[in-house]
C-alpha cells in the first residue's frame, strides 16, 4: 500500500516560495504533495521583469525588475543553489554616479530636472579602478573628495569589522557612536545602502545597525554577480514540474486541529465563490501584511513589521534616436528576427545613478542605465512623465527597525525556542502547522538571501535534505 503523502499548501511565488515548493518537491523519499497559490496569472518571481527590442536594431534585452544582483560573501547560500540548478552568472561591475536632485519653482509648483543629472562624486565598486572624475569637478576639488571618501570609507569598514553593534542599536545610533561624519554618511553612505534597501533614508537609519554592519562584513571585497538570463531561468528552474495554480487568491488560513484549512477563490472572479481546502501544513511565502490579513494568530505580530510601497519604472532611452518596445521573446515574431533574435547581454560594467532629495524626508532613486540604452528607475521622484515610461511595477518592501527584529527573531526561533514551564507559549515557525518564508524571514537585510535561508530552514523542519547546502557548515 502506497503512503499517504503529506498535503502542503505554499502561498506565494516569489524566490522563498519556489525555493520551498522545489526542496520539499525534491524530498528523495517523495513525501510531499505540494500545492502552490499565486493570486496572478503567472508566477510572480520572474513576472515583473520585461524584454525590450529596440526597434532600430531587433536587439533584445531581458531586464529584471527589481533588479536582481547579488553581493558575493552575503549571498552565499543562493549562490550554492545557482550551482546546484546549473544557473549561469557573471560578475558585474558597478560605477556609482552620486548626485543632487536639482529643483526649480515655477509660480510655486515644484518640478524636477531630468532623471540623470551631472554627479558630484563616482564610486567604482569594490573600487575596481580609481574614481573617475565627474565632469565640471575641478582636479583639485576631486582629489580632496576622493581623499575624503577613502579615509571615511576605511573608517566605517574598521568599525564594522571592530566595533560590533549593540542589542537594539539602530544605525542612525551605530553612526554616531562610531563618529562617522554626518557628510559622509549624507552624501554616500545612505545613498548607496538605499540602493540596496531601496527605502527613504530616514527609514534606512531605523535599521538595526547589525544588519547594515553584517552586509558589509560579509560582503566586503567581495564582487556582485547577476544571472545571465535573468530571474526567469531561475523561475523555470524552480518551478519545474511543480502544482502551481495561478489565479488562486488565498483569503484566508485557518488552523483547525492537527488540519490547515486554506480559503481561496478564483482571482479572476472578484468577490466570487470562496473554495475551502483542507492542508497538512501550510507555508506563507508573502508579505507580513499579507501575512496578517491571512493568518489571524498573526495579525498583531505583523503589525509590528513596517512595509511601504516602492515603485520601479523603466524609462526610454535618453537618446531621441532610440526606441524601446516591450515584447514576448517567446511569442511569435515575424521575419527573420523569429528565427533568431539578438539578445543583448549584460556588460561587465553598468551605471547607477544614486540621485538624492535633501530635506527632511530625504531619499535617493537609483537610475540603473542598462546596455539597451533604457534606464531602470528604483524609488524614482517623478512618475507623472508616462509617456517616458516603457514599464511600471509597483511591489511592497519590507522595513527593517529594532523593534520589527525582534519580533521576527522570536518568530523565527521555531523548534529551537526554549520556554520555561511558567512561560506562556507564543506563535513560532510552525506552530499551528503553519510556517513563514520570505526575505524578511531571518535576522539580516531584507534580500534575495533571506528568501533562499529561510526556505531552507522549513526545509530542515519538514526533515528534506537541501542539496546545495556546504556540508561543512551547520544548520542554517
Amino acid at each position: 500500500m502506497d503512503e499517504v503523502k503529506i498535503r502542503v499548501a505554499i502561498v506565494g511565488t516569489g524566490m522563498a516560495g519556489l525555493v520551498t515548493a522545489h526542496l520539499l518537491a525534491q524530498d528523495p523519499r517523495q513525501r510531499y504533495h505540494v500545492t502552490i497559490f499565486e493570486k496572478g496569472e503567472s508566477l510572480s518571481l520572474d513576472s515583473a521583469s520585461v524584454s525590450l527590442r529596440d526597434e532600430n536594431t531587433g536587439a533584445i534585452e531581458r531586464v529584471d525588475l527589481p533588479m536582481r544582483a547579488i553581493a558575493g560573501g552575503y549571498y552565499n547560500n543562493t549562490r550554492r543553489m545557482y550551482d546546484h540548478l546549473g544557473i549561469r552568472y557573471h560578475a558585474q561591475r558597478f560605477l556609482f554616479a552620486f548626485s543632487e536632485q536639482q529643483q526649480q519653482h515655477d509660480d510655486g509648483v515644484q518640478q524636477d530636472t531630468q532623471p540623470l543629472s551631472h554627479p558630484y562624486f563616482i564610486h567604482p565598486s569594490n573600487l575596481h579602478q580609481l574614481p573617475p572624475r565627474p565632469r565640471g569637478v575641478t582636479p583639485v576639488e576631486h582629489i580632496l573628495r576622493v581623499l575624503f571618501v577613502l579615509l571615511n570609507y576605511i573608517w566605517l569598514t574598521l568599525c564594522c569589522f571592530l566595533v560590533e553593534p549593540r542589542a537594539d542599536e539602530s544605525f542612525a545610533e551605530y553612526i554616531d557612536r562610531i563618529w562617522l561624519p554626518r557628510r559622509f554618511a549624507d552624501d554616500y553612505a545612505l545613498p548607496l545602502m538605499a540602493s540596496v534597501s531601496t527605502c527613504p533614508h530616514q527609514e534606512l537609519l531605523h535599521f538595526p545597525a547589525s544588519d547594515i554592519v553584517n552586509y558589509k562584513k560579509r560582503s566586503h571585497g567581495s564582487e556582485h554577480f547577476v544571472v545571465v538570463d535573468g530571474v526567469r531561468e531561475v523561475q523555470s528552474k524552480l518551478a519545474a514540474g511543480l502544482n502551481a495554480r495561478t489565479s488562486a487568491q488565498v483569503v484566508q488560513v485557518v488552523s483547525s486541529g492537527s488540519k490547515v484549512n486554506v480559503m481561496w477563490r478564483p482571482s479572476t472572479e472578484g468577490e466570487g465563490k470562496v473554495v475551502t481546502e483542507t492542508f497538512d501544513r501550510v507555508v506563507l511565502a508573502v508579505s507580513p501584511d499579507i501575512v496578517g490579513q491571512l493568518f489571524e494568530p498573526l495579525h498583531a505580530a505583523m503589525s509590528k513589521i513596517p512595509t511601504i510601497a516602492v515603485i520601479n519604472t523603466i524609462l526610454q532611452p535618453t537618446d531621441d534616436g532610440a526606441k524601446l518596445q516591450k515584447v514576448d521573446p517567446d511569442g511569435e515574431r515575424t521575419s527573420a528576427e523569429a528565427e533568431s533574435p539578438r539578445l543583448v547581454r549584460p556588460s561587465r560594467t553598468q551605471l547607477i545613478t544614486l540621485n538624492t532629495m535633501r530635506g527632511p524626508e530625504a531619499r535617493t532613486e537609483a537610475l540603473h542605465l542598462v546596455d539597451c540604452g533604457a534606464v531602470v528607475a528604483t524609488c524614482p521622484f517623478d512618475t507623472t512623465n508616462t509617456t517616458q515610461i516603457v514599464h511600471r511595477w509597483d511591489f511592497p518592501r519590507v522595513l527593517r527597525t529594532t523593534e520589527s527584529k525582534r519580533v521576527v527573531n522570536r518568530l523565527m526561533a521555531g523548534k529551537r525556542a526554549s520556554r520555561s514551564t511558567n512561560e506562556k507559549a507564543q506563535w513560532t515557525n510552525g506552530t499551528d502547522k503553519v510556517w513563514l518564508v520570505g526575505g524578511w524571514c531571518w535576522d539580516g537585510m531584507v534580500l534575495l538571501e533571506g528568501c533562499v535561508t529561510s526556505a531552507m530552514r522549513v526545509a530542515d523542519d519538514f526533515e528534506v535534505v537541501v542539496p546545495w547546502r556546504d556540508s561543512t557548515k551547520a544548520r542554517v
